[in-house]
């Protein structure tokens, strides 16, 4: 009987005996054959005959990782090397062995490498060193999508189907605009692989197909009574999260720094990683002013923040409540007694998320409040020039009319005054609607020692209705 035409209905409804083995042969592609087991695995192997008149079995990988149509292409490439007298068999026989002696086995330990070369500026395959906002970016894909997945897996292990299926998974979970950059990760890490160690890592899984992915521009923007609540919530935490999945009520901890670090996101509209690596040598409480360095600013400029005098205070209170005077940043982090580093970005997005989802809000982000303010700066509650918005975002793009070339080569301006009043009027608005307004803002706050005493009243900046 001839072995059936094998679609991905057919394969999907596959099964073998209990305690036997199944095999069918394609049609389509010589030697490449489905083995089905009798615990329901389905395994892709190619079988091929050398030119020394062997012939190995090399195994492809697993279905539906591996689709049928993926594995007929994996297939013919396999079998394009053997007619030029490559044995795919024993090619992955002596990776496997160069890797027990390799500097790095691991995806982990790969990875880890990349960063150290590119933050050092060995690896730069643009020919200009990464900035360290970008690092920072890709070391927390990693922690949050990758690591779990790949960290200890041994990179000779690492096939195209195996990257398919994590962000294929990623996708199915409604994770997409992540998923593009888990697979950029992936391929830039695997790139900075080949170029290093050449004889190790003979290709890159993350390449041979396309972006797997999609990306729709947020416009979630917060409604009046939304920010009333959210900032609320800020100063008066709720005690627990919102069940979860399986109806477990958890509590919320919201600690007065980070309480803080989400305040000035709203106030003066930056991101979160500008927040969280916000260090007391960039401050200048003389001129009120904010210097944040061109290497954690997307466009890799320098970015002058006004501070008001509700943005100053805050600041002020997150010094003192630091659990160390000797300490670079205003936000360190919670490893801070073996690491002076300031706090995640994730850190202060996940105690947004947690607020909003405890106080059963429609998802929202601290970029959503960015957006927020942005909006509001150029609406008719505020009537702010577009140009001088996009300079209290910190874009580079807006020429405000003029000519790109003019005010990016001859206009060195930060227009801190025009930032300064927008930012103020912001901060108005802000407080009508929260339900009070910064003149009095911090008349029931509690007087303070010298900046950044640690004996300073935790509460200080509390700015309630």
């Amino acid at each position: 009987m001839a072995n059936p035409s094998l679609t991905d209905n057919f394969i999907k409804a596959l099964t073998a005996p209990a305690g036997k083995r199944v095999e069918i042969f394609d049609q389509k592609i010589s030697g490449l054959v489905l083995r089905v087991s009798g615990q329901g695995r389905k395994t892709w192997v190619l079988r091929y005959r050398t030119d020394n008149g062997r012939q190995p079995r090399f195994t492809i990988g697993t279905y539906p990782a591996l689709k049928l149509a993926d594995a007929r292409d994996e297939a013919l490439r396999l079998l394009a090397q053997t007619k030029t007298g490559d044995d795919p068999a024993s090619e992955r026989r002596r990776t496997r062995q160069a890797v027990k002696t390799a500097p790095v086995r691991t995806f982990g330990e790969l990875f880890t490498t990349y960063i150290d070369a590119s933050r050092k500026g060995h690896w730069k395959p643009r020919k200009k060193q990464k900035r360290e906002r970008t690092i920072c970016d890709e070391e927390g894909v990693y922690r949050r999508y990758i690591k779990a997945k790949l960290g200890t897996t041994f990179i000779e292990d690492i096939q195209r189907s195996t990257v398919k299926k994590i962000l294929r998974d990623l996708m199915d979970k409604g994770i997409k605009a992540q998923t593009i950059q888990v697979q950029a990760v992936i391929r830039q890490t695997f790139a900075f692989g080949i170029a290093e160690y050449d004889d190790l890592i003979p290709m890159n899984p993350a390449t041979g197909f396309g972006v797997i992915g999609t990306t729709k521009p947020r416009t979630r923007t917060l409604t009046d009574s939304e920010i009333r609540d959210f900032w609320h919530a800020v100063l008066n935490p709720p005690k627990f999260l919102a069940p979860n999945k399986k109806g477990k009520v958890l509590p919320l901890y919201l600690s007065r720094s980070m309480g803080i670090a989400l305040q000035l996101c709203t106030l003066l509209l930056v991101r979160e990683n500008e927040v969280a690596g916000m260090r007391l040598d960039e401050l200048n409480f003389d001129t009120k002013t904010w210097l944040i360095s061109g290497d954690r600013m997307k466009a890799g400029i320098p970015h002058l923040v006004p501070l008001t005098d509700v943005a100053v205070d805050l600041i002020e209170e997150a010094i003192a409540v630091r659990p160390s005077d000797k300490l670079d940043y205003v936000f360190p982090s919670p490893r801070w007694r073996i690491e002076n580093k300031g706090v995640l970005p994730s850190s202060i997005y996940h105690a947004m998320v947690d607020i909003i989802g405890a106080k059963e809000m429609k998802h929202a982000t601290p970029h959503d409040l960015r957006r927020t303010g942005s909006t509001a700066l150029t609406s008719e509650r505020i009537g702010v020039l577009p140009f001088i918005r996009s300079k209290v975002l910190g874009h580079t793009t807006d020429a405000g009319g003029g000519s790109a070339v003019s005010m990016k080569h001859y206009d060195a301006n930060e227009y801190v005054a025009d930032k300064r009043i927008a930012l103020t009027k912001w901060q108005g608005l802000l407080f009508r609607i929260v339900g009070t307004s910064p003149s009095g803002a911090g008349s029931n706050v509690a007087a303070l020692p010298a900046r950044g005493g640690r004996a300073a009243s935790r509460r200080r900046g509390q700015l309630a209705a």
